[in-house]
């Protein structure tokens, strides 16, 4: 892939992610939706001034489109290759399942809530949550609404709501745990 061509499709990456229009770029900051467009195409190469200006729009450093893509396409990550992040005051732990691919919106790591997790929900942030109950069970609180969880259950909500996770039980509760926009584990 030449460079050009890789700035362009990280330029529309980025654009498409944030859910704009090439005219809303060309209505921000005064670079018209054809040249953006032959840009994304990898067409042309912006000048400094250009690629400073679509940077503006898309609020970030114009470097953000020139360092080094160190992403991948696809990535395998095996059980021993995990790390584990412990919030030890918070009572739990999360082993990440997902790596970092290119473009990623989603995340997914198995969440261990210990005996007696009081807040396992306090991380959470906006987006969208889905947990599958693999063993023991937890207490949801979201929305105004408690909800028992065993294993087997499944649960999808949108975060903001301010959950509230706990484990009353007499044994950890494992979950696969996904969500969206990407938690950045």
């Amino acid at each position: 892939m030449s460079i050009t061509s890789d700035l362009g499709r990280r330029i529309k990456e980025l654009r498409q992610k944030k859910n704009l229009t090439l005219k809303e770029i060309e209505a921000r900051v005064d670079v018209s939706a054809t040249h953006v467009s032959e840009i994304e195409r990898g067409k042309t190469t912006p000048t400094v001034g250009a690629l400073s200006k679509i940077a503006m729009a898309l609020d970030v450093e114009p470097s953000y489109f020139l360092a080094a893509d160190t992403t991948l396409q696809a990535e395998l990550r095996r059980p021993k290759e995990r790390s584990h992040i412990d919030f030890t005051d918070d009572g739990f732990s999360v082993a990440p399942l997902s790596a970092s691919v290119r473009g990623q919106d989603l995340s997914a790591g198995l969440v261990c809530w210990k005996v007696n997790c009081q807040n396992g929900g306090r991380h959470l942030r906006e987006g969208e949550h889905f947990a599958l109950i693999l063993e023991g069970g937890i207490t949801l609180d979201v929305g105004g609404q408690r909800h028992e969880l065993a294993a087997g259950d499944s649960f999808h909500f949108r975060a903001g709501l301010e959950p509230r996770i706990t484990n009353d039980g007499s044994r950890d509760c494992l979950a696969l745990w996904a969500t969206s926009p990407r938690f950045g584990f």
